[in-house]
């Protein structure tokens, strides 16, 4: 996994240097006055307390409904906890992915990762994964936002699509688009926010 493009955060950046050096860094002079003030108090709360209720304030602000994390989405029966439990309520989810999966998700806001390579056998779950747990929670972080299409710089005449794709199209809507939809179908939380045709 550490072959992966791994995503910048800013807060990693400016991580173990004072307040005189931030202010000299690019990051900080690309910013807008307004901006600057906001993101050294943001650094000051979490130079003093460890965390910034004017970060958090930040991010809660582009949510309808603040996502739960990975685990949450995959265990509990309001989202897919169904969907990888067996008929005696038995999680079928390996805590070999579900590890993988809490690095991918760190938390419920970021993804670690921008590309995702699954290598391994027939049958071990790779497209579960991906279309089962990854997909369906990408999607899950979409509609919990305000306005999808803004948190993502898009115009408003664009779409946000997710696209299966094998070496047959066949291939494609029997495996990954099929696994999709019926693990969406069997979330009371997907399945009381719309219909599937």
């Amino acid at each position: 996994m550490n072959d992966l493009v791994v995503g910048e955060n800013f807060m990693d950046k400016v991580d173990n240097k004072d307040m005189n050096e931030l202010y000299n860094q690019d990051i900080l002079k690309s910013l807008s006055e307004d901006e600057r003030a906001i993101a050294l108090s943001i650094l000051k709360e979490l130079g003093e307390s460890g965390e910034s209720s004017t970060y958090n304030d930040l991010i809660f602000s582009d949510y309808n409904e603040i996502p739960v994390d990975i685990e949450t989405f995959l265990t509990d029966d309001n989202y897919l906890g169904k969907a990888w439990k067996d008929a005696g309520g038995k999680s079928k989810l390996y805590p070999f992915w579900l590890d993988t999966l809490k690095k991918i998700f760190p938390n419920n806001f970021d993804t670690q990762y921008n590309t995702l390579l699954e290598t391994g056998a027939r049958g071990v779950g790779k497209s579960e994964l991906a279309c089962g747990a990854v997909g369906t929670y990408l999607l899950y972080r979409i509609m919990c936002l305000k306005h999808p299409l803004e948190f993502y710089h898009l115009k408003p005449t664009e779409k946000i699509v997710f696209a299966f794709m094998n070496i047959k199209k066949e291939l494609s809507e029997a495996i990954a688009m099929d696994k999709f939809q019926k693990t969406i179908q069997l979330s009371p939380w997907f399945m009381s926010r719309g219909t599937m045709t």
